[in-house]
């Protein structure tokens, strides 16, 4: 994914892959701190196996290739993403969020339940616990919360290598931008917006996630009109990258047509 041109509205950046296909489009959001690149390994596995979807990688106000600022509260990230929806004027589309960007879709399943077709939400929940130290510690100790995030993030058998790919872009974010998508997700409730959600959803948990514990996702699943619950035993927080393959194969069955 890293090959194909980025777009940038001022707002967002994005790419987009097999945009002319005949498919309901694909839009993938990623988590705090984080960027679109998190969904690359993920977005070759479906288009490997699903050709005919438009997959948009899209990164957020102050992340990746986007401009700052950032924002403070998911309701603010999920309306620009709404905006550059909108611009795209798809009919329907499917979501696939990260952690945050899975609050994000959440916002955005319940507020466009006519154009929001199928919800996958990875690492997430209805509420998102944040430790109050990541917080404290931001933006002037970014090296601490690196150290705390690799603590807590991952699952006991992900490679040195894989670790080192997900840091990378967080190392390098904001940290300012950091602290204020930590505040968003600290302060996310979605409350009675999970019975306006009407679209069908898959709700992928990692077993060893420390950072929204499996039973986040679980709670999510059981509130949903429409909700399957996948758990992926042994594996941590960042599921897009440390079981890229299997939630590729799970993304695509569970968004067949």
């Amino acid at each position: 994914m890293n090959a194909d041109s980025v777009e940038n509205n001022g707002v967002l950046a994005w790419t987009v892959r097999n945009e002319d296909a005949g498919g309901v489009p694909l839009v993938f959001l990623h988590g705090a701190g984080g960027e679109k690149e998190i969904w690359s390994a993920v977005a070759r596995r479906f288009a490997a196996l699903r050709p005919d979807r438009p997959l948009a990688l899209v990164d957020l106000p102050g992340h990746g290739d986007a401009p700052p600022p950032g924002r403070d509260r998911i309701e603010d990230y999920a309306a620009e993403v709404r905006a550059f929806l909108d611009e795209r004027a798809w009919p329907q589309f499917d979501l696939a969020g990260h952690s945050m960007g899975g609050a994000i879709s959440q916002a955005l399943a319940a507020d466009m339940p006519d154009r929001v077709r199928r919800v996958a939400l990875i690492s997430t929940g209805a509420t998102l616990d944040v430790n109050p130290m990541l917080i404290d510690l931001l933006p002037n100790q970014m090296d601490l919360v690196m150290e705390m995030f690799e603590s807590f993030a991952f699952g006991p058998d992900t490679p040195r290598g894989l670790i080192d790919v997900c840091l990378e872009p967080l190392r390098l974010v904001d940290p300012v931008v950091f602290r204020n998508d930590f505040i968003a997700c600290r302060n996310w409730n979605a409350g009675e917006r999970l019975d306006a959600i009407q679209a069908p959803c898959l709700v992928a948990v990692g077993e060893k996630d420390w950072l929204t514990p499996a039973k986040r996702g679980k709670f999510l699943a059981a509130n949903l009109k429409n909700a399957k619950l996948e758990i992926f035993m042994n594996a941590g927080h960042m599921l897009p990258v440390e079981r890229h393959r299997e939630l590729g194969d799970l993304l695509a069955a569970f968004l067949e047509d």
